[in-house]
């Protein structure tokens, strides 16, 4: 507290972080810069065909580059700070299980601890016995900071983000990221990250098999406040993490904790789904561009255009590939997580409830679409792993998610009224499917899903004819549909369908007519209107039905 005498120990180990917070971490940020910029400079200069030894300017760099190197990827001087941050880290585990002030110690502290492991885990520069001592504390640490019930305690996104990539960069096992870049880690996981009888951390850790599942479904959904490239990317390394501990079938009780959140999940899903047809866009629109600048490259007439000329086409070439690699890593790992939770029973109940089950069959038919197109397997770019671009692999995800449906009503009469879809779709897929001998592709499976998905089409009633002259108090004010389970929002005593209401709330907890806060469950049942609509309707089909009758 203030004016509080704090011991010779206490007050040494405080200042210690404090001078590493104003010496080690400027360093250390100033190296990680400087590496890119060689990149970026190197990539320019070979654009041009320069040799990157031969030009001043980048030997200046480099210099300068090497000499903080010595500085900063000291090995001593790093492994004494991992040990001083794990100590921090026993210190602050102690105090949120004795419910103390953790919320009074500087944040930066926690960041720096952040800052240090990943530096030290993913800078090739760092020899790699520097991680050669236990950091247990600082793993426990990182999943009760993470975990739901200590959410509050970090409330900065970015810096919650860091505390998943230590989990990625540190503890996940190299086999399990290798998209995401080059790491010194061995083949095997080093002893540190193990726990009792070598099981890693990860899956052996008592508070990680019970809390991190449900806590990166909930950093997922936080990162969405970070930057563009940066959301991209934690996202795509909590996939690479929530696939580890699906497969390691440690972590079974924890998915269905998450099933059991029904509400939880279906508000993780549904940002998942409107990221999915973004990525998917972002992906079809940047690829033809590359393809044609590739092109473009190869031909007679670059080398008779201007340096400038030149210069202004490599750096759009750069800017789309940045894009491009973000958008497809990401997809690829999204659809492949989809693929894997929908063989979990509850989750898949989920997914074909009235919250979900439209939004995802809109777009693995989107997905469908783009790729059996001419612009999806037949798409070819040079050097196509640079962009881990497989389309394979992407359509065999999209193929077993379907096959997980396949004896679905609510999919299949989904699918059936959905716009994406038309009567060639799935005989093509399956087509495409036995060509390509996907693994995931179950043939009778999908051969069930196409059946069910004609016969709904022709029992469907055409309901734009039924709907199209019904009282304009039956349209929902958001969509100018007719609602077919009205609601009244007790907060501005507007109608509304429930579904446009509930997917409202899913991405901002508010009432879209007066931007008070609202729950789903405060939504009120307008039972006299629906009744209304109801007799409408069928009145419709009945005449709708004598007027077939009497033309056959």
């Amino acid at each position: 507290g203030e004016g509080k005498d704090y011991n010779f120990i206490t007050q040494s180990f405080f200042l210690a972080l404090r001078a590493m917070n104003l010496s080690l971490f400027p360093l250390t940020g100033a190296f990680h810069q400087l590496t890119r910029q060689l990149g970026h400079m190197n990539y320019q200069l070979r654009s041009r065909g320069i040799d990157a030894a031969t030009d001043p300017q980048f030997n200046r760099t480099l210099q300068m580059h090497m000499s903080l190197e010595t500085v900063s990827c000291d090995p001593d001087v790093l492994s004494s700070c991992v040990a001083m941050y794990e100590a921090l880290a026993d210190v602050l585990v102690r105090m949120l299980d004795r419910g103390g002030p953790v919320g009074a110690v500087p944040e930066f502290l926690v960041e720096d601890c952040c800052t240090l492991l990943n530096f030290v885990a993913t800078e090739r520069a760092v020899p790699a016995e520097v991680l050669s001592q236990s950091v247990t504390g600082i793993f426990t640490l990182v999943i009760k900071l993470l975990s739901p019930e200590h959410s509050g305690t970090v409330k900065n996104y970015n810096l919650r983000a860091k505390l998943g990539d230590i989990l990625y960069n540190v503890f996940l096992p190299p086999s399990e990221k290798n998209d995401e870049g080059p790491s010194h880690s061995s083949a095997a996981l080093p002893p540190f990250c193990l726990g009792p009888g070598g099981v890693p951390l990860l899956i052996g850790n008592p508070d990680a098999l019970k809390t991190l599942a449900p806590s990166l479904l909930l950093l997922y959904g936080e990162v969405e406040l970070t930057g563009y490239y940066e959301r991209q990317g934690y996202r795509s390394r909590i996939c690479s993490l929530l696939r580890y501990l699906w497969f390691s079938n440690a972590c079974g009780p924890a998915f269905s904790a998450i099933a059991e959140d029904s509400t939880g999940f279906v508000k993780f899903a549904n940002g998942v789904l409107n990221e999915t047809n973004e990525l998917v866009g972002t992906m079809m629109d940047k690829l033809p561009q590359i393809k044609h600048i590739q092109d473009e490259m190869r031909s007679a007439e670059w080398g008779t255009l201007s340096q400038a000329r030149q210069d202004e086409v490599t750096q759009r070439l750069s800017e789309h590939e940045q894009l491009v690699k973000s958008a497809i890593l990401l997809c690829n790992k999204t659809l492949s997580m989809f693929a894997f939770l929908s063989t979990n029973a509850a989750i898949a109940n989920l997914f074909q409830g009235p919250e979900l089950c439209t939004r995802l069959v809109n777009v693995l038919l989107y997905v469908a679409q783009n790729m059996l197109g001419s612009k999806g397997l037949e798409l070819k770019v040079d050097n196509p792993e640079q962009y881990y671009w497989r389309p394979k692999e992407l359509l065999g995800d999209l193929v077993a998610i379907l096959c997980c449906y396949a004896d679905s009503s609510s999919i299949s009469s989904a699918i059936a009224a959905s716009g994406y879809y038309n009567d060639k779709l799935l005989p093509k897929l399956i087509k495409t499917a036995t060509k390509l001998q996907l693994p995931s592709a179950s043939t009778p499976a999908l051969e069930r899903l196409s059946s069910a998905v004609a016969s709904a089409r022709e029992g469907a009633v055409d309901m734009d004819s039924i709907l199209e002259d019904a009282p304009d108090d039956f349209l929902d004010p958001l969509t100018c549909e007719v609602m077919r389970d009205p609601v009244r929002l007790p907060t501005s005593d507007t109608v509304v369908d429930r579904s446009t209401i509930a997917q409202q709330l899913l991405n901002d907890p508010v009432d879209p007519f007066n931007r008070q806060p609202l729950k789903i469950e405060d939504v009120v049942d307008d039972e006299e209107l629906k009744e209304r609509i109801d007799a409408f309707i069928e009145e419709k089909k009945e005449e709708m039905m004598a007027l077939k009758l009497s033309m056959s």
